[in-house]
């Protein structure tokens, strides 16, 4: 049943604030990627040369078959990580675009 009494800016207002949720952890991970202790640790040592090292092992005469599964799930979580940073940051943009247009039409409806 529809309220009457419910002109939709409530749920715009609590979408705005789940937005914001978005854009602040877009922000805290802009702010930790950018720290020099995180380009190296993880940055340089996790993502790159964890990653070399595991498809040098790949390679290896010696690795069974169960290593091999064990070394790929190790690469798809360094995948995985990456994506998972990338995702953040380009929804936090996506939510930015959001507040704004949705602010802008809270704004116009109660001049109306």
């Amino acid at each position: 049943m529809i309220d009457p009494t419910n002109d939709g800016h409530e749920e715009i207002r609590i979408s705005i604030d789940e937005a914001e949720e978005v854009i602040k952890l877009k922000d805290d991970i802009n702010k930790l990627t950018s720290m020099p202790l995180f380009i190296e640790v993880v940055g340089e040592k996790y993502f790159k040369e964890e990653s070399v090292r595991l498809v040098s092992l790949m390679g290896e005469d010696n690795v069974t078959a169960e290593n091999k599964i064990e070394f790929n799930k190790m690469m798809y979580g360094i995948a995985y990580f990456q994506r998972w940073l990338r995702h953040c940051v380009l929804e936090g943009m996506e939510m930015e675009q959001y507040v704004e247009n949705a602010t802008e039409e809270l704004n116009r409806v109660e001049v109306d």
